[in-house]
């Protein structure tokens, strides 16, 4: 099993009623992962997400939804280990993922990008 970008960025996003920022996005990404999304994968696997109704957007803040904390709730499995449940979910998550005909809704400027890189 390998992790999905997908399933990273939307671990990234957390459940917070505040929202995630796009710095925050990054900054979890690169602790979790140990490397840094280019714009372009973060870009085309939040647009995946949005696609599929797992996060939203509003006011520049990322959020998941009520569809993602289900995925959760259904799929968890009482006393697994972190890095396996975050490996399993990652898996799980992927087959959920329609793929198809992905419009990009959410557009990450350059200058964007590398604001919250900083």
């Amino acid at each position: 099993m390998t992790l999905r970008i997908e399933s990273l960025i939307l671990s990234c996003i957390g459940y917070s009623k505040r929202g995630s920022t796009l710095k925050s996005i990054l900054s979890s990404c690169d602790y979790l992962n140990r490397g840094v999304l280019d714009r372009n994968t973060l870009q085309k696997n939040l647009n995946l997400l949005l696609k599929n109704e797992y996060i939203s957007v509003a006011d520049n803040r990322y959020y998941t939804t009520e569809k993602a904390k289900q995925f959760y709730m259904r799929h968890r499995q009482k006393g697994e280990g972190c890095i396996a449940e975050w490996l399993r979910l990652s898996e799980l998550l992927a087959k959920e993922l329609k793929t198809s005909e992905v419009k990009d809704k959410i557009y990450i400027s350059e200058d964007s990008y590398q604001k919250a890189l900083k």
